[in-house]
């Protein structure tokens, strides 16, 4: 607030780095690296007296809001003398924040949107050394409003919340049509579905399901029938893109633990334990899309678009062992490859 610097950060899956930018003097500016950390790392944003930084970290394997000193002549990377600080608490929110943290601008209270859309605020102080309290529920919004962290800001007097709400906000339902676009059923209570895939025999549908209350993407499947849900995942990375085995007994599905993503199946039914099919280049996310009829191959491509690969499933090779094919490279944006 003293206008002296600009913070940023830079991360993908391999880690993320803080920086702040001096803006006083003239010439070239060159950032200053704050921390750089192992785990992603976003929404850094300056307490009012300029002492600390918030920031937004999944070192714990979710995301928490931190609380760290600031202090521009530290080595990046190295642990400061005090803090950082958690300051999310999952005993309140089941996954900790979502997040930027934004400040008063007093200094004594943060604010954060948690995992199951709740407006989080903390009180909080910044002298002489950084002090909070437990986080408490401002408000949270329907179900139907889906409230991305992104899209949320505070006020610097705390007294206002700015969101963009969609116009007519809305949950999905599972809806199965005929060819002249007549519906023939609905399947399952309305929620927040995305990437409805259908089974071979038609009888169930695999879909990503947005748990409001945990913030997890998880895998489901309903049966078209009866509407009857079952989860086959249950974890809090982010399990996308659901794709039907050959004969219908198991899915797969794309996760990212760490610095890698990877290509995991499990059976159905979300009985057993998943299997880690195929590991990709680390910090390079994929978006996998088919899985042949024989079996023998799945589709994906990167992030970024241009390439199209196959991975080869037959044999016995180890994971680490198993080699995605280029199938194809182009100058401009290619994907959603189909056998």
């Amino acid at each position: 607030m003293d206008g002296r610097f600009l913070s940023f950060f830079s991360t993908d899956l391999s880690g993320g780095t803080l920086y702040a930018l001096p803006l006083g003097g003239n010439g070239e500016r060159t950032p200053i690296e704050i921390f750089r950390s192992a785990s992603q790392v976003r929404g850094s944003c300056l307490s009012p007296d300029g002492r600390f930084l918030s920031y937004r970290s999944d070192q714990s394997g979710k995301h928490e809001v931190y609380v760290r000193p600031f202090d521009t002549s530290a080595r990046a990377g190295a642990t400061p003398a005090e803090g950082p600080w958690q300051v999310s608490d999952q005993q309140v929110s089941s996954q900790g924040g979502q997040g930027a943290a934004s400040w008063r601008q007093d200094g004594k209270e943060m604010y954060y949107v948690a995992a199951d859309q709740g407006v989080m605020v903390v009180e909080v102080s910044t002298a002489p050394t950084f002090e909070f309290g437990k986080p408490t529920l401002l408000f949270r919004l329907s179900e139907a409003v889906p409230l991305n962290p992104g899209l949320a800001n505070v006020s610097r007097d705390g007294e206002r919340v700015v969101i963009a709400v969609p116009h007519r906000p809305t949950l999905q339902q599972i809806t199965v049509l005929d060819r002249q676009g007549s519906v023939v059923s609905t399947v399952g209570e309305p929620g927040r579905y995305r990437d409805p895939a259908f089974s071979p025999d038609g009888t169930r549908v695999a879909v990503i399901r947005d748990d409001r209350r945990t913030g997890n993407w998880d895998i489901w499947t309903f049966d078209v029938a009866s509407g009857e849900g079952t989860p086959v995942t249950n974890d809090a990375p982010p399990d996308i893109a659901p794709i039907w085995s050959p004969n219908g007994r198991q899915l797969a599905y794309v996760s990212t633990r760490g610095s890698f993503t990877s290509i995991y199946r499990k059976a159905w039914d979300g009985t057993g334990n998943e299997e880690q099919v195929f590991r990709y280049t680390p910090g390079a996310g994929l978006q996998l899309t088919d899985w042949s009829v024989d079996g023998r191959f799945m589709t994906f491509y990167p992030g970024g678009g241009g390439v199209l690969m196959v991975v080869p499933l037959a044999g016995d090779q180890n994971l680490l062992e198993r080699k995605a094919i280029e199938w194809l490279r182009e100058e401009y944006e290619v994907a959603q490859a189909r056998l």
